[in-house]
């Protein structure tokens, strides 16, 4: 998606093209007008804006888990799990794909057993400056074009970055004349590798074959002292319980609520994983 020259990393000692916008081909007919904003960021980083097109579509229902009846969610859940059955330890090539496959569906099926369908009502008014911040995005634009005037940084601009900005070092800059090209296709793609991983080379048809390790004892003794139920609860207790799930669906609140039902199966399928030396797709 990138074209042109102009930087969108600047700092006071170099400037770069540090950041790629990626997108489909589908998705590219629908994006136009990509370009690196002059206007401060308050961060090392420019601002790049971009303007997608495209029919507005009425939302789609979906499930809010802070509506879920827990009660009838564990109730499903506990029906689901003991449905599956876990044989890793007997047969070392069991599948574990399958295995995970069969303990996210368990979870998604509760889940929906256990909360509604309802429609996401969009809210008619954007959120609005705070008087505050309003006042500070006046004062570091009046501060960026000054310096942009006299060619040199401006010291008070620093102080509003620290105060207000995000990391709190970061200071303004003069943009000067990007020196980098951004080309398009295979050829970017190639440049943008050799900048940032140094001595990697692309592989082009590359046919990798999965090995599976036949695991001996040694190694589920190895997997039974690294993990344990105890460290477990403590890893999936520290997600914040409403954070978007990822490709599978599942809301890290939906394993916390779960816990007696789905640790068992938990810890059978990661060390299933350590030992197999296996990492299984969702």
């Amino acid at each position: 998606m990138n074209v042109g020259t102009t930087p969108t990393f600047v700092t006071r000692a170099r400037e770069e093209v540090l950041d790629a916008t990626i997108a489909s081909v589908t998705a590219r007919k629908n994006v136009t007008g990509w370009k690196v904003m002059n206007e401060p960021s308050l961060s090392d980083y420019r601002i790049i804006e971009f303007i997608i097109t495209g029919e507005l579509t009425s939302s789609l229902p979906s499930r809010n888990p802070r509506k879920t009846s827990w009660s009838v969610y564990k109730v499903h859940l506990k029906d689901n799990l003991e449905q599956i059955e876990y044989d890793g330890a007997k047969h070392p090539h069991y599948d574990l794909k399958q295995n995970v496959e069969q303990i996210s569906t368990a979870i998604i099926e509760a889940f929906h057993s256990s909360s509604r369908l309802s429609k996401v009502r969009a809210s008619k008014e954007a959120r609005r400056l705070n008087e505050n911040l309003s006042t500070l995005i006046v004062e570091v634009h009046r501060l960026f074009n000054k310096a942009k005037r006299d060619d040199h940084f401006y010291p008070n601009s620093s102080q509003i970055t620290k105060s207000h900005g995000k990391g709190g070092k970061q200071s303004y800059f003069v943009p000067q004349k990007a020196r980098y090209v951004i080309h398009g296709g295979r050829r970017g793609s190639v440049l943008l590798l050799k900048t940032h991983f140094q001595g990697s080379e692309p592989i082009m048809n590359a046919d990798i074959a999965t090995q599976t390790k036949n695991p001996r004892k040694e190694d589920w003794d190895i997997v039974k002292k690294i993990l344990t139920r105890q460290r477990l609860e403590w890893a999936i207790n520290t997600f914040r319980p409403h954070k978007s799930p990822g490709v599978d669906g599942i809301f890290p609140v939906l394993l916390q609520k779960g816990m007696e039902e789905i640790i068992p199966h938990l810890l059978n399928s990661i060390k299933s994983s350590l030992a197999l030396g296996q990492i299984p797709k969702i």
